[in-house]
């Protein structure tokens, strides 16, 4: 995080390189190292047998047999290795990207359907409904920050779906109320059509070995004509650009790593009051803490989330809570064991859409009491000590009155 990359770039034709050249030069005035590769120019290796050979891998093409050497297995080993992955696909998209998004469990739409919106269409395209403005970003801060609300997005190309129960994907970019995928040019004609905000058009993906994609069903959108393009105001003077160059940047941001980063450490726990442990006692009143730091333009700083929990599990959680920090990164709970002893851990599973994950586990066994540390007399169980107590009390009685009690003799 923060040093330069080595960035890899697969363009299904030269052309591509003019007119994605702010993209391209974007990167390169990160610091970044960038290798354009096009069809025809030899082998294309990602990766040795041990490593990667580049941090991040960018695929501007629809068809990714193209490209000699690399296949969809290269680009999932790619990324299992921690590579970071941008693809970016129109309506010509061949089967070889399907496959590839649908690794990743995303579903492109079929070939030839495109995202259409007859209600906010480009004033330059205005009789082209494929060609339209959505301003419907993520809101999520872990994406695109201050930058939520930047404005338009420029958009034209494919939409795509994916199911809602993932917890690795996160859509960054969908279609308005008014937009929805077809043919164009056809009647629709189907009872399933992807409308609204069902039709996802850039998705993200943050994988549990903290690798990142982005899919989006537009090249254009990071061409430099729709990042240039001026969106008509009420008026003349009001009129703006399209969001597209700073959504863009945000993108790769976030894919490279640079932002949205979190890094945990010092993770510790002890009885209240007392020393860290091997094994506790069932029922023992403890104590657990971390430090979460975030990367931040370029350096760390005390993470804020109020979001992290720690569980404590054998199988399943019998304790989980919420833990606090004292904004200095520093993030504390306490918590009273269960009273059931076992093989327990505490676990550490965090993960807030945009964020890295943060994964940690620990061994930490709860015993029973030992012989000697029961209470020498238990609260609930006074009405028992009474009733033996009361029942030898008058064993004795009864026998006193019968052994001393004497009647008078009849005269």
């Amino acid at each position: 995080m923060g040093a330069a990359k080595e960035v890899l770039v697969l363009m299904e034709a030269p052309v591509l390189q003019w007119k994605h050249a702010k993209l391209l030069d974007g990167l390169r005035s990160g610091g970044h190292q960038v290798e354009i590769r096009t069809p025809g120019r030899g082998i294309v290796q990602l990766a040795t047998e041990e490593e990667n050979r580049a941090d991040a891998l960018l695929v501007f093409a629809n068809d990714l047999k193209k490209f000699k050497g690399v296949s969809i297995r290269d680009v999932m080993r790619f990324v299992d290795r921690g590579g970071n992955l941008v693809v970016a696909v129109d309506e010509d998209v061949e089967k070889s990207m399907v496959d590839l998004a649908a690794e990743f469990g995303i579903e492109f739409e079929q070939r030839g359907k495109m995202a259409i919106d007859y209600a906010r269409p480009v004033e330059l395209h205005e009789h082209d409904p494929t060609v339209f403005v959505t301003d419907q970003i993520n809101p999520e801060p872990a994406f695109f920050g201050d930058e939520a609300d930047a404005g338009d997005v420029v958009y034209q190309g494919i939409g795509m779906s994916f199911s809602p129960s993932s917890e690795l994907l996160s859509p960054l970019l969908t279609g308005t109320p008014t937009t929805y995928s077809s043919i164009p040019g056809e009647e629709v004609r189907e009872t399933s059509v992807l409308a609204g905000k069902e039709i996802v058009l850039v998705t993200a993906l943050q994988a549990r070995n903290n690798a990142r994609a982005v899919f989006s069903g537009s090249l254009k959108m990071f061409s430099d004509d729709f990042m240039d393009m001026i969106l008509p105001g009420e008026s003349p003077e009001e009129d703006v650009e399209s969001a597209n160059q700073v959504v863009c940047e945000e993108i790769l941001k976030w894919v490279l790593q640079e932002k949205s980063v979190l890094k945990a450490s010092n993770f510790h726990h002890r009885i209240i009051g007392g020393e860290k442990q091997s094994m506790y006692r069932i029922k023992d009143e403890v104590e657990f803490f971390t430090h979460i730091e975030e990367f931040v333009e370029g350096e760390w700083v005390p993470f804020q989330g109020n979001d992290v929990q720690v569980e404590y599990v054998m199988l399943d959680p019998y304790v989980r809570r919420t833990m606090q920090h004292d904004g200095n990164g520093n993030f504390f709970v306490q918590m009273k064991l269960p009273d059931v002893y076992g093989v327990f851990k505490f676990v550490v599973d965090y993960h807030h859409p945009g964020f890295s994950w943060i994964k940690y586990t620990e061994r930490v066994p709860a015993r029973p009491f030992q012989h000697n540390e029961y209470e020498r007399f238990i609260y609930s169980a006074y009405p028992y000590y009474v009733s033996a107590f009361s029942n030898m009390l008058c064993f004795f009685t009864i026998g006193i009155v019968f052994l001393y009690n004497t009647e008078g003799k009849s005269k």
